[in-house]
């Protein structure tokens, strides 16, 4: 046995994101992702996923009006991307401002990213 591997994963990982703009232009973002093991990305899910309940239970019988429950919508995804991202290839420096400008363009913006960690995190099951 010649080589020695270390059983701890770096603790970020590359991606390309496919990033749709409007007119169908998509164009590939490299972002430097949060490493976690499979236990921290299901407490990260249960956290969103509670984050998410507490949400819908705010606005819950209110006639808050879809601007307002949008923008709240946002500020979530917002908490997410910053869950998952440390770097990013857009001119524009990483900060919460500059998610939400960006998660303002599409809610498939989101989803992409999301898509795009959960991917680099287990992509042996990109395969299944």
């Amino acid at each position: 046995m010649a080589a020695k591997f270390k059983i701890e994963q770096n603790p970020t990982f590359e991606a390309k994101v496919g990033i749709h703009r409007a007119g169908g232009e998509k164009i590939e973002v490299g972002m430097i992702f949060k490493y976690r093991t499979r236990t921290e990305a299901a407490e990260l899910s249960e956290k969103w996923r509670k984050r998410g309940e507490d949400l819908h239970k705010k606005y819950e019988g209110k006639e808050a009006g879809l601007p307002a429950l949008v923008n709240a919508q946002i500020g979530l995804e917002v908490e997410r991307i910053l869950d998952m991202i440390e770097a990013w290839e857009f001119e524009d420096v990483l900060s919460k401002e500059s998610v939400r400008r960006l998660l303002n363009g599409g809610k498939a913006i989101h989803d992409a990213i999301t898509k795009a960690y959960f991917d680099g995190l287990d992509p042996a099951r990109l395969g299944n």
